[in-house]
């Protein structure tokens, strides 16, 4: 039973670290950006991506899985909504950048990596 569960944190750590292509360094970094204020109504999504960034393998647990799970549903979702709007049309004013593109960034994951 207990090799499962480490293939399952084993196999969750891999797919995270895989969907999101931001460093600790650079989430840091945005986290303190204003424009990642912009499309997120709170701290959460930010938070939890560095906190599981910050961890080693050996130190994940279930809910690191689950935590995990859940950033690598929304980006898989995020990164597939499409608009007929042009992109400077969509811009979050005082930004160079879409409300979809900061809440990315606000998971762990730059669109322009």
């Amino acid at each position: 039973m207990k090799s499962n569960i480490d293939k399952d944190i084993k196999n969750t750590f891999k797919r995270f670290n895989r969907i999101t292509n931001m460093s600790l360094q650079e989430l840091r970094i945005w986290k303190n950006n204003n424009a990642s204020k912009k499309a997120s109504l709170s701290r959460t999504s930010i938070n939890r991506v560095i906190r599981l960034k910050s961890k080693l393998l050996k130190d994940w647990s279930l809910t690191d899985v689950r935590d995990a799970n859940k950033v690598i549903s929304y980006i898989s979702r995020a990164r597939k909504i499409k608009t007929s709007r042009p992109r400077k049309e969509r811009l979050v004013k005082g930004t160079n950048l879409t409300k979809n593109e900061i809440a990315l960034r606000n998971w762990g994951y730059n669109t322009f990596k």
